[in-house]
């Protein structure tokens, strides 16, 4: 009912726990969004098996052919233009924080509304700095039980840990995330995906992003 340019899938949408028809099943639900808009995927920490605390049940391209046959764009250090918007998907900085792209090589088109997605909200100058518009992330679950949600609070690398803010033209959202990790329970934060809403700025011909 939003009627959205595009819908984002900002990673972690399966973790270790998840069984490989469950992860084909959940994909395969999400990639009918594209009866109304593309659906683009940005990958997690949690999504590679890998990269878990389990043994893996499916190899990470085993994961990526799940979300492409489900008609889902994976952007991983990669940009899509849809529309007036330029769609820029990062990597994931756990795994890959030295050998992923850096913002300023995939914001190649600073005349459109850049958008950079990155699952965890870190480095947000250097997205600033290389010409985007607007940053979404996720990853936190703002905490998701409480009161160990307060350590990712401390945690020095998080620019954003919740919500949206905004300075000087640039915006940074934080989604809650719609799950959680782990436990089936979320005692911090709201289960939440978000609608951002981009809008011409009446006078400097710019655009703005609300949340």
């Amino acid at each position: 009912k939003e009627h959205p340019d595009a819908y984002i899938l900002g990673g972690d949408i399966v973790d270790e726990y998840t069984t490989a028809p469950q992860a084909r099943e959940a994909f395969k639900i999400l990639g009918q969004l594209d009866k109304t808009a593309p659906v683009f995927y940005v990958p997690g920490n949690h999504d590679d098996q890998e990269e878990g605390i389990l043994p893996p049940v499916y190899t990470a391209q085993e994961l990526d052919d799940m979300i492409e046959s489900a008609g889902i764009r994976i952007l991983r250090d990669d940009t899509v233009t849809v529309g007036d918007f330029e769609l820029s998907g990062r990597d994931d900085y756990r795994q890959h924080k030295k050998d992923r792209k850096a913002a300023s090589d995939l914001v190649k088109d600073t005349e459109k509304y850049d958008v950079v997605i990155d699952h965890q909200p870190v480095q947000s100058e250097k997205v600033r700095e290389a010409g985007a518009d607007l940053m979404l992330s996720g990853h936190t679950h703002n905490g998701q039980l409480w009161p160990f949600g307060y350590l990712i609070h401390l945690h020095p690398k998080m620019d954003q840990v919740s919500g949206i803010r905004q300075e000087d033209g640039f915006t940074q959202i934080t989604s809650d995330g719609i799950g959680g990790w782990g436990f089936a329970a979320r005692t911090a934060g709201n289960s939440e995906y978000v609608v951002v809403d981009v809008v011409p700025e009446a006078n400097a011909g710019q655009k703005t992003a609300s949340r």
